[in-house]
């Protein structure tokens, strides 16, 4: 299966992101994206079976302040990229995460990693609460988070990862479309 990926981290304007789908879905460099060429572009020059996965969209959803344009720009994305996976079974689109407790040392850094991983703002509460509203309704979805460093955290904070491994159980199991991935 061919992956594309799309990462919008960054993307300041709606060319930046028609850049990062031209780059993410390998489309050559001139090749125009706007709404009709991205359909045409997804139902005959990528390589199918296929998962297209996007990345750095919370810069751009459900928080307050962000120019309409991006949010526009964003949201057409998304739409054409849900509208080619009910079109063609061979395409898989989601988005993707990564939280990495590798240099965990603290309860602060803990929660940072989550809140970094999750691609929250630094409004975000650091604490179960507030994982299980980002998960149930703040993250989009359907997403996969990959989970790198849960079995080398220190000693210390066992309880608190199979609480959040608990969590993202749970919120699965409410509907909320997130599937874990651990990785090492």
């Amino acid at each position: 299966m061919t992956v594309y990926n799309i990462d919008l981290a960054g993307a300041n304007s709606a060319e930046d992101i028609r850049a990062s789908a031209r780059t993410g879905l390998r489309l050559p460099e001139g090749y125009e994206i706007s709404v009709p060429s991205l359909r045409e572009a997804l139902a005959r020059h990528i390589e199918t079976p296929c998962m297209i996965q996007v990345r750095g969209v919370a810069d751009f959803h459900q928080f307050d302040g962000y120019p309409s344009e991006l949010a526009k720009s964003k949201n057409a994305l998304f739409d054409i990229l849900e509208e080619a996976a009910k079109r063609d079974s061979a395409i898989t689109a989601r988005f993707s995460f990564t939280i990495d407790f590798t240099p965990v040392k603290t309860a602060w850094d803990f929660h940072e990693s989550i809140r970094v991983g999750l691609e929250m703002p630094k409004e975000y509460g650091n604490n179960l609460d507030a994982l299980w509203d980002v998960l149930t309704g703040f993250i989009a979805t359907p997403c996969v988070v990959y989970v790198r460093g849960a079995e080398t955290l220190p000693v210390e904070f066992r309880e608190d990862i199979d609480q959040v491994m608990g969590l993202f159980a749970k919120a699965r199991e409410y509907g909320a479309g997130v599937t874990v991935i651990q990785v090492e």
